[in-house]
């Protein structure tokens, strides 16, 4: 196992820098749009833009991949996107901040798809969870750092500061994976598994990864909304997503961990049951134990987050090594798919559960996926 993670340094880390940037422009392109006095309309429509770029990049990011491997197409997709960054610092008119949204989304995806890929390849069935746990625990933290660089002691007033900083990120994140020593990966298929295909083989796979997203979309955008409507302060609210993300980042390993060694079937039913529960906790009032309410969401993001890479791993069982770009870009659609229905979905159940209503969105959601792992058939796995 240690050897693996040696042989993962280098992409672990040009994933973490250049996350770090990427996550900071959406929460910046955001926040201007907002001061700029842009109407909640087309604000609305700059967050679809980010959606759609990333259903591009994991429908067709893949052709690059294949064309000259994993090395180049990072350095290609890291580099676009630095050079898009900068181009938001000198684009005044919002509609081309949303055409150049959808072209910057597309390079993220393109660098995640080039990194996951990559790591399914290296690893090995016995260490594919603890891998994967420790790739979305590196983007979780570079998410959070991201946010932070804000409050650094740095003049933004100058519009292309942060777009240069953004920039220097993601051209700095290309020089560990061109720098390593491990042999690059081999092996990349010729042409890929379709999205259809990817579903009667692994539907469990499919699904798991679908309504992932439908739940983790929610939480990130529409939490805080719920959390107001409670009777909490603006600042608990934004805790409030803290707690879920900071249980998400410390579960993913030791979670990770254990799929190794037990069934990936039995992993997934358990934690949408746990995930369920929580929810379904959620909606007990606590405004009075607000101690409570922000453990209960820790153990949700806890659960739930860790769904996604466990779901990934337990569709790898069922192809073969060197299809594992199509597998990650299949699951990626699946995810994207989910993240983009589940805000507007979710706001449905306010008719019955009122500011309770995304919680319980969430626990349905969870038992769904809990079903499925009790009911689709068992299939063998590919050795």
């Amino acid at each position: 196992m240690y050897a693996t993670l040696y042989n993962l340094l280098a992409p672990l880390s040009s994933l973490v820098i250049f996350n770090v940037g990427a996550a900071f422009l959406v929460t910046f392109i955001s926040v201007e749009l907002r001061g700029k006095g842009i109407p909640a309309w087309e604000q609305s429509l700059s967050g679809c833009a980010h959606y759609v770029g990333y259903g591009l990049g994991a429908l067709y990011a893949g052709v690059l991949i294949r064309r000259v491997g994993y090395v180049r197409a990072y350095t290609a997709f890291a580099a676009v996107f630095g050079v898009i960054a900068l181009a938001y610092g000198w684009a005044q008119a919002p509609w081309l901040w949303h055409v150049m949204r959808v072209a910057s989304s597309y390079c993220v995806a393109g660098t995640f798809l080039c990194i996951e890929s990559w790591l399914l390849m290296r690893a090995q069935s016995h260490t594919r969870g603890r891998v994967l746990a420790l790739y979305t625990l590196g983007l979780y933290l570079a998410q959070g750092a991201g946010q932070f660089l804000r409050s650094l002691a740095i003049d933004f007033s100058n519009s292309l500061l942060p777009m240069t900083i953004v920039a220097v990120l993601a051209y700095v994140s290309i020089i560990p994976i061109v720098s390593t020593r491990t042999p690059p990966v081999q092996g990349v298929e010729p042409k890929g598994i379709g999205v259809w295909a990817l579903f009667r083989i692994t539907p469990l796979g499919m699904l798991g990864c679908l309504i992932s997203g439908l739940t983790l979309g929610v939480m990130y955008t529409n939490l805080p909304v719920s959390v107001l409507d409670l009777g909490f302060t603006q600042e608990k609210a934004y805790w409030s997503v803290g707690f879920v993300i900071l249980g998400g980042a410390l579960f993913q390993y030791p979670l990770g961990r254990l799929s190794d060694f037990i069934s990936r079937r039995t992993m997934i039913f358990g934690l949408s049951l746990a995930s369920a529960l929580m929810a379904f906790a959620l909606m007990i009032p606590m405004q009075h134990c607000e101690v409570l309410f922000f453990a209960v969401l820790f153990l949700l993001g806890g659960f739930s987050f860790a769904i996604y890479p466990i779901c990934i791993s337990h569709a790898c069982d069922f192809v073969r090594k060197d299809n594992s770009l199509s597998v990650a870009s299949g699951l990626f659609v699946a995810y994207c798919l989910g993240a983009i229905a589940g805000p507007y979905l979710a706001p449905l159940m306010g008719n019955c559960a009122g500011p309770r209503g995304n919680f319980l969105y969430i626990a349905l959601c969870c038992l769904a996926l809990m079903l499925c792992a009790w009911y689709l058939p068992h299939k063998k796995h590919v050795s």
